[in-house]
């Protein structure tokens, strides 16, 4: 399937690798640019305002959720970043959270059910099973009322504002009252300065209303290493009377179509992320697509079950496509798999993304909803990750087997030119039921498949960090891909057995050293996750058209904030992704095979999720071709040794010029990534000459290279 060959090399050249690239031998396939896409989930401020401009949580002044997987002491933060909002608020009983109480006098708060938008409870969908098992059923409606018997008060919600990018933003609210004259809307500095003023009236009739607030200036604060000015949005009325405040909806001037986060959309387009798989995740599992579509006055408010929190529905399906077509990504949508969403939901879900607007009654609704032609989706999977006992959907590899052939009927009879994906296990995880799961899966019905999706996070085990310095712990987790490689032909070796040849994607991946509790690790801003990236990129180069669509779990490329994990996007990760985009995403590339001979390193066995492995090649390398354009990708895996690399490349003319792009950096493990621009890594283009068909590169430690060579 193209692997490289690799040997120890001779005791002579400890250092020294050497890469061979037979340009003749170039692949009938065409390298698929998806493999360098991202996953998406509907998680709290990963879509808003991370994809949609929307910057209020719970406008509707719901009941707030909160997530009872885990007590809160026990998880990490990033388990809470949709469940909690801003950690050290003080909830009220009366106040809708995270909106916070003003008074100045005597009021008083009221968080009654009704209202003109929010959830609804009395919907088909409403009744659902949480993460435990549980039966939930959606609460009632709210709104919220503030009454003033003497003096003045309101609510506030704490704002992280792209300040930065503008200074216009966007309230929409309904409000009704007696005794009130009209609502004073504030937005506040961090120090209670007003920034912006405006008022709305008050009638004793719901009245919906929208403002402009053009801020004076930039916060004087921000967010702790972040970009983000620190506001607060004050609703406040004075004097005797009470108003009823909800549906509040607070966007960026200069929001893209009115909707979008320009800053992702200019990410997205900048970087050439070619792929963005939606709505989950883990979040799938739980969403009907009905809730996401048409008026957005007429969608509900949901309880986020997986994560904690609300969903409001705003980014749906069209918006989501709206936005992929505007930043010119290919869209990969999952449906979820469980007791509450049938192959009939899901067919109908086809056909409102796909179907013709005359002749189809899904696709007259969407033209409906005003978007008249199909969205022309070629790929759709059903479960997600439904092998873990913590997924709503949890299922046996036999049930789901058993079951997936009347989702993929459903899809293919809507739509026969769909792909259509089904959830299956990474064979190097021992958890879930282990390599057998795959094989229960198939026997059970799986075979029907068109595409098979696994899932891999590299974390290593705490056991093995007690026994290998932290250096030692994060290389072993860089080697992982060649491992990981191997995963992927087990994988498609066991469908072969069952008669099955499916596709194989790589919905989510990433590598994080969380198990070391002492010591740097490879977080996103390292070159060392870096150099784990490029192994992930090659291995997937390498394994054929047999892999497509592989997304990578890397929440930067959305410009959004959380107090509490604010990531800019300018990752050593992200960069290397792009030596990777500005080759592959135009013209017809096709993979070269690659003789390789170097020094090795060798995986501890990591509990249940690493087999122990030896002989790991420390250098690794792909290449791919098109016409006379030979572009080879090089990555060095050992994080204190710098290795020189001979590449030879088959047909190279002596004396010709190779253009050399070398991401380097002066530590391996330094996570300098600032919104100022400031990072760890520096990338160095040159030109070098070519002398016995070949150049010779110098990789640091964890450095990554792409070398751009044109043949005679």
């Amino acid at each position: 399937m193209g692997f490289y060959q690799s040997t120890r090399v001779a005791d002579e050249a400890p250092g020294r690798a050497t890469v061979s690239i037979d340009t003749d031998e170039r692949s009938d396939w065409s390298v698929d640019p998806r493999v360098l896409g991202k996953f998406t989930e509907m998680n709290g401020r990963e879509a808003y305002p991370g994809i949609y401009s929307e910057h209020l949580a719970n406008g509707s002044f719901e009941e707030w959720y909160t997530w009872p997987k885990r007590p809160r002491e026990d998880a990490p933060d990033w388990w809470h970043r949709t469940e909690v909002v801003h950690r050290d608020v003080e909830r009220d009983p009366n106040v809708a959270y995270p909106w916070e109480p003003r008074r100045e006098g005597r009021v008083t708060f009221e968080h009654l059910v009704g209202g003109i938008h929010g959830r609804d409870a009395d919907a088909e969908t409403a009744a659902r099973t949480d993460t435990l098992g549980r039966e939930h059923r959606e609460p009632p409606a709210r709104y919220q009322r503030v009454t003033v018997w003497e003096g003045e008060g309101g609510v506030a919600q704490r704002l992280a504002l792209p300040d930065e990018r503008t200074l216009e933003y966007v309230l929409e609210i309904s409000v009704r009252g007696d005794g009130h004259d009209e609502v004073e809307i504030a937005m506040e500095d961090a120090d209670g300065t007003v920034l912006a003023r405006e008022s709305v009236p008050v009638t004793d009739e719901w009245e919906r209303h929208e403002v402009t607030l053009e801020l004076d200036a930039e916060s004087s604060a921000r967010y702790e290493d972040s970009a983000f000015g620190v506001h607060s949005l004050v609703l406040s009325v004075d004097g005797k009377g009470h108003t009823d405040l909800d549906w509040a909806k607070l966007r960026a001037g200069d929001a893209v179509n009115g909707k979008f986060n320009p800053t992702t959309i200019e990410n997205v387009r900048e970087y050439g992320v070619p792929s963005i798989r939606w709505p989950g995740g883990n979040f799938t599992s739980q969403y009907h697509w009905r809730d996401g579509v048409g008026p957005l006055a007429d969608r509900p408010v949901r309880t986020e079950l997986h994560w904690g929190g609300l969903e409001p529905n705003y980014l749906g399906t069209n918006e989501f496509l709206e936005f992929c077509e505007v930043a010119d990504v290919h869209p990969y949508l999952n449906v979820g798999f469980s007791d509450h969403i049938s192959p009939e939901e899901v067919a109908d879900w086809v056909e409102y993304v796909n179907g013709d607007p005359e002749e189809t009654e899904m696709g007259r609704l969407r033209a409906e909803h005003g978007y008249e032609e199909p969205w022309d989706v070629d790929i759709f999977q059903v479960g997600n990750e439904v092998w873990g006992t913590f997924q709503i959907g949890h299922t046996e590899p036999d049930e789901f087997g058993g079951q997936f052939p009347a989702y993929y009927d459903a899809i293919e009879d809507v739509d026969p030119d769909i792909d259509v994906a089904a959830t299956a296990l990474d064979p190097g995880m021992h958890t879930w039921g282990g390599p057998e799961w795959n094989e229960r899966f198939f026997e059970a019905g799986g075979d029907a498949a068109d595409v098979v999706d696994i899932h891999r996070y590299v974390r290593g085990d705490a056991e093995v960090a007690e026994s290998v310095d932290p250096v030692e712990f994060n290389q072993q987790l860089v080697l992982f891909p060649t491992q990981f490689e191997e995963n992927v032909e087990r994988l498609r070796e066991t469908a072969a057995d069952h008669g099955a040849e499916p596709d194989v994607t790589v919905g989510e991946w990433n590598m994080g050293a969380g198990s070391l509790p002492e010591g740097p690790k490879a977080r996103y801003g390292t070159m060392a996750h870096a150099a784990f990236c490029a192994g992930m990129y090659n291995a997937f180069l390498r394994q054929g058209d047999a892999v497509k669509f592989c997304h990578q779990r890397d929440n930067s490329f959305k410009h959004r904030p959380f107090p509490n994990d604010l990531r800019p996007f300018g990752t050593a990760n992200n960069a290397t992704m792009r030596l990777y985009a500005d080759r592959l995403g135009d013209g017809d590339w096709r993979h070269l095979p690659v003789s390789l001979d170097g020094p090795t390193g060798d995986i501890d066995r990591h509990a249940d999720r690493i087999r122990a492995m030896e002989d790991v090649p420390l250098v690794d390398a792909a290449a791919v071709r098109s016409g006379d354009d030979v572009a080879a990708f090089l990555v060095n895996r050992d994080l204190r040794e710098s290795r020189e690399v001979a590449l030879g490349v088959d047909g190279l003319p002596d004396g010709a010029e190779v253009d050399l792009a070398l991401q380097r950096a002066d530590d391996p493990l330094d996570d300098t990534c600032e919104w100022d621009g400031t990072v760890c890594y520096e990338i160095d283009e040159r030109t070098l000459t070519a002398s016995d068909g070949g150049v010779v590169v110098d990789l640091p430690p964890a450095g990554v290279a792409r070398v751009d060579a044109t043949l005679d």
